[in-house]
C-alpha cells in the first residue's frame, strides 16, 4: 500500500492536535458519622462518592458492608455535593498539567461551535471538564461533573514522577455519538455521560460507573455499528472488556470480551515501557486494536481481536502486528480513511503505517515513517 508524501504529512496534521487543560481543585478526604439507617450506597450517594471509595478508605469496613455503627466515622474523599453526576463551576489552577482530551461532535449552538472534554484524573475524584469551544476557536472551561470514580497515575520506570502523561497512553476520553466516556483509573471503572446536542457543554452521567473487570483503565473505544464501547485495563489485571451501549441503564457488559493481553504488569503500572497505548476499532469496526509498548530494543505491538457482528463477542486470541526495524513504542492509533490501515505514532522513530488488508488472522505488515529530530509523536 502506498501513500504520496502529501497525504501522510496532511493526516499527521489532523492526528496531532492537543489542547492545554484546566484542571479543578478539589477539597482532601473528609469524614462523616454513621447514622441509624446507614448503609454503605446510602452513605456514597449523600456524599457524592462510590461504595469502593469507602471500601478503599476504611478497610474495618466488611465486603457486604454489614458492620456499620452507629456514631463511628467513616473516611470518604468526594465532597459533599458532588454525588456522580452533579456539576460543578471549573476553577482553573494554571499550574496543573494537562491529562488528556477529546472533541465533540462541532455544531453551532448557543453560540458555539462544539465542547471540548477532559478529565482531571485527580486520584481523590474525577472529574469530566466540559469546555465551550467559541467560533473564533477560543477554549472555556463551563462545567465540571464528577464521575463517581478516582483517577490514578502510573509510576516510572526507574523510579519517580510518571511525567506529563501519567497513565501512558491515548483515548482515555472519548466521544462516540451523543455521548463520552470517560475512564477512572483509580476505581478500575468505565463512566458514561450523555451529550446534550444543543448544548454539548452540557453532560449528564447516565447510570453509574461499571467495574472494567480488570485493573488501571487506560483507554476506551467507541463502535456505533455495534452500539458498544470497549475499555482496555493496563495493571496487573490487564485485558480488553466491552460493553453495550443503553441510552437508559448506561454500560452493560457484553458476554465473552474479557481478553487477556499478558502484560505481566503492577498496578499501578510501570512504564512507559511494556504499557498499554491505546485502542480503536479499525474502520470497518470489524476488529478491535489495541497497541502496547515495547522494551526496548524489544519491538511493541498491535493485538487485533476480530469482532462478531451478532453479539459482540471478541474472538478468544488475538492477532499480534510488530512494526518494521525502527519501531518499537508503538502509541495511538488512527484509522486512515478508506485504506484498511492505521497511522500509529512511535516516539522511538515518528509513526508507522500498519496495512491491515491482508485479510482475517493475518498479521498487517508495517512502514516506518521518521520524523528527523522529532522527540515524542502522540
Amino acid at each position: 500500500m502506498k501513500f504520496s508524501a502529501a497525504f501522510v504529512a496532511s493526516f499527521v496534521a489532523y492526528s496531532s492536535l492537543v489542547s492545554a487543560v484546566p484542571v479543578i481543585k478539589r477539597q482532601g478526604t473528609q469524614t462523616v458519622t454513621i447514622k441509624a439507617g446507614d448503609t454503605c450506597n446510602t452513605i456514597a450517594k449523600a456524599i457524592g462518592t462510590t461504595v469502593q471509595d469507602i471500601f478503599s478508605n476504611n478497610p474495618e469496613v466488611n465486603s457486604k458492608c454489614t458492620n456499620l455503627k452507629i456514631g463511628a466515622s467513616l473516611k470518604v474523599t468526594a465532597v459533599k455535593g458532588n454525588a456522580a453526576g452533579n456539576k460543578q463551576t471549573p476553577t482553573v489552577d494554571s499550574t496543573a498539567a494537562a491529562q488528556c482530551n477529546t472533541t465533540a461532535p462541532a455544531q453551532q449552538n448557543n453560540g458555539i461551535a462544539g465542547a471540548v472534554y477532559f478529565m482531571t484524573n485527580e486520584a481523590k475524584g474525577n472529574f469530566l471538564v466540559a469546555s465551550a469551544i467559541g467560533a473564533d476557536g477560543k477554549i472555556t472551561p463551563t462545567e465540571a461533573v464528577y464521575t463517581g470514580g478516582k483517577g490514578g497515575h502510573g509510576q516510572a520506570a526507574g523510579g519517580g514522577a510518571p511525567g506529563p502523561d501519567p497513565l501512558f497512553t491515548h483515548d482515555s476520553v472519548k466521544v462516540g455519538g451523543e455521548f463520552v466516556f470517560v475512564v477512572n483509573a483509580g476505581s478500575n471503572s468505565l463512566s458514561m455521560f450523555k451529550i446534550n446536542t444543543a448544548k454539548p457543554t452540557d453532560v449528564r452521567l447516565v447510570g453509574m460507573p461499571v467495574n472494567t473487570q480488570g485493573e488501571f483503565p487506560v483507554a476506551v473505544a467507541f463502535s456505533k455499528k455495534m452500539n458498544m464501547a470497549c475499555v482496555v485495563n493496563g495493571g496487573a489485571a490487564d485485558g480488553v472488556a466491552c460493553f453495550k451501549v443503553d441510552k437508559n441503564k448506561g454500560l452493560v457488559p457484553v458476554a465473552n470480551t474479557n481478553r487477556k493481553l499478558n502484560l505481566k504488569q503492577t498496578t499501578p503500572p510501570t512504564g512507559p515501557p511494556n504499557t498499554v497505548s491505546d485502542i480503536i476499532f479499525n474502520e470497518d469496526e470489524t476488529k478491535l486494536l489495541v497497541s502496547v509498548k515495547g522494551i526496548p530494543p524489544t519491538p511493541g505491538r498491535i493485538s487485533s481481536f476480530d469482532v462478531n457482528p451478532k453479539d459482540g463477542s471478541l474472538s478468544a486470541k488475538s492477532v499480534d502486528s510488530t512494526p518494521s526495524k525502527g519501531g518499537v513504542v508503538p502509541f495511538s492509533m488512527t484509522n486512515i480513511p478508506g485504506k484498511n490501515a492505521v497511522l500509529n505514532t512511535d516516539a522511538a522513530v515518528g509513526f508507522a503505517v500498519y496495512d491491515f488488508s491482508k485479510g482475517a488472522n493475518v498479521a498487517a505488515t508495517s512502514s516506518i515513517i521518521p520524523i528527523a529530530g522529532q522527540g515524542a509523536t502522540c
